[in-house]
């Protein structure tokens, strides 16, 4: 049987490919540390090197997870974690949101965003009523106000909060304002093609539209 093939980031930069030993060698010698990413060559996403079964860090400041990858196995769970900080570190399983979850979360947020407009064109009219300008700024407030709320600490809209969900990286991380916009901007495709891409997140494994395939996003429970 040939060697498993692992790859790894340090500082962003990809090396490998190694074998488990590598791994273990270089995590005792502290050339691999626990939050750098590793990855074999037939996974498509890239996990923690803590969650590798065997490894002794040299640094070892950092909280085990309730699951972990042999890095001889052939085989692999999928599921998804994402590490939570605060009293008593521990892994969390990442649920992701259903298709009718996250679409009652977006009526909810129309709702929301047709309350604003509706006074907001109230406000131009006492302006001076100039039609383009209040399009423009209803445009923008509506791209501003996904990107804002998803990129917020809240990490969700009023809708998705009430609906009990929220935007991640692939890692259950918060996501950057500019993450968020890009997000954003990318539904307009999921819309465009007839609204295949929002269905879309009905069927992929991961419950991602088209917009979060494009982000690198995913929508997830709280």
């Amino acid at each position: 049987m040939y060697p498993i093939k692992w790859y790894y980031q340090i500082n962003g930069e990809e090396h490998g490919p190694v074998t488990s030993d590598d791994l273990r060698r270089m995590a005792v010698a502290g050339t691999l540390n626990p939050n750098d990413l590793v990855r074999k060559e037939d996974m498509d996403e890239w996990l923690p090197a803590t969650r590798l079964k065997g490894l002794e860090f040299a640094n070892t400041d950092y909280a085990p997870y309730d699951e972990e990858y042999d890095p001889d196995s052939e085989t692999y769970d999928e599921t998804e974690y994402v590490r939570t900080r605060g009293e008593g570190d521990h892994a969390q399983r990442l649920e992701y949101a259903g298709f009718w979850l996250r679409f009652c979360a977006l009526m909810v947020d129309t709702i929301v965003t047709v309350v604003i407009f509706i006074l907001m064109e109230e406000v131009m009219w006492v302006l001076g009523n100039n039609a383009v300008m209040g399009t423009v700024m209803e445009y923008a407030l509506g791209i501003l106000y996904f990107a804002f709320f998803e990129s917020s600490a809240y990490q969700g809209t009023p809708g998705k909060l009430l609906l009990g969900i929220k935007v991640t990286d692939l890692h259950g991380r918060r996501i950057s304002f500019l993450r968020a916009l890009g997000r954003t901007f990318a539904k307009y495709l999921s819309a465009i093609i007839f609204l295949i891409g929002y269905i879309m997140a009905a069927f992929t494994s991961k419950k991602q539209a088209l917009h979060d395939l494009i982000a690198s996003t995913l929508v997830v429970k709280s």
